[in-house]
């Protein structure tokens, strides 16, 4: 690691180029295009914290390379390049004090977040042999996307009994409270992403009850899919999936989802709304040794 740090700071006025530099992307990387129009949204919305975006020696006029940091509520990273060999995301990686991966957060690990099947051979063998990180977890993801023309011809028919209308953060603790991968702080991490990029729920007109939701997540992915227990089978996961991806579409953007590789269930529902798959990415989580 150099003494001279590397990670140079996007300015906020600078994230729309960098949104065109992806926009031509977008068919086959749709969460990164949405994930840097959600940076310039938070900027616009009074949430400057909630990300800081770099490139490595501000090489991403070149090749699109960036590292974003997200602090609040955990310790999350996500990057991408346009340069599929990987070799300025590593570089970037091996140079940089920036971030120190702590083991006081929330959570108590970084998460590296949606990273492509491009690059994480690399990255993987970056964390373990070079970087002295400890390796918690890995969990691989198919990538799926609807693309927004077919959502926006996909017919939407609600149910009588049931409404649809947006969550707000206060109803992250009902969300949380059934929520499989939860963790300490994980509450108001959600309630944060409500507040970032909103989400949709089915209630009951008989009594309001929330029985079911979709959020997005700081990528701007469709996220948090959940049904109450008892209102399973009902066909509200996907009612609320197609609602959400109908919303993204009238904004232009495509739909698009990760499903840990062998979850069925969720393989079955977007094969069956259409989505079609993109190749597959890595979550992982890592501690300092």
């Amino acid at each position: 690691m150099t003494n001279n740090e590397i990670m140079i700071e996007i300015k906020d006025e600078d994230l729309e180029e960098l949104a065109e530099m992806y926009k031509p992307h977008e068919d086959a990387l749709p969460q990164v295009y949405s994930f840097i129009l959600t940076c310039i949204i938070s900027k616009k919305n009074g949430m400057p914290k909630f990300v800081t975006v770099m490139s490595p020696n501000d090489c991403w006029r070149k090749d699109g390379t960036f590292f974003a940091l997200m602090p609040n509520y955990g310790h999350d990273i996500f990057f991408h390049s346009l340069d599929t060999s990987g070799e300025t995301i590593v570089q970037g990686l091996l140079n940089t004090k920036k971030f120190k991966f702590p083991l006081n957060t929330l959570r108590s690990y970084t998460l590296f977040f949606c990273i492509h099947e491009y690059f994480y051979p690399r990255i993987m063998n970056l964390m373990t042999h070079h970087l002295q990180l400890s390796l918690l977890f890995c969990t691989f993801c198919t990538m799926y996307c609807l693309r927004k023309e077919y959502a926006l011809r996909t017919s939407i028919s609600i149910p009588s009994n049931v409404y649809i209308k947006e969550v707000n953060p206060e109803e992250a603790s009902i969300m949380n409270s059934v929520y499989p991968h939860s963790f300490p702080g994980s509450t108001q991490r959600l309630a944060y992403f409500i507040k970032l990029n909103g989400g949709y729920g089915v209630y009951l007109k008989s009594n309001d009850q929330l029985v079911a939701w979709i959020t997005l997540s700081c990528l701007g992915q469709l996220s948090a899919l959940q049904t109450l227990e008892e209102h399973k089978r009902k066909g509200y996961g996907k009612l609320i999936t197609l609602f959400m991806c109908r919303k993204l579409a009238e904004k232009g953007l495509h739909s698009f989802a990760t499903v840990n590789v062998g979850n069925k269930p969720s393989e079955l529902l977007f094969d069956s709304l259409g989505f079609k798959k993109l190749g597959s990415s890595q979550y992982f989580g890592v501690q300092m040794v």
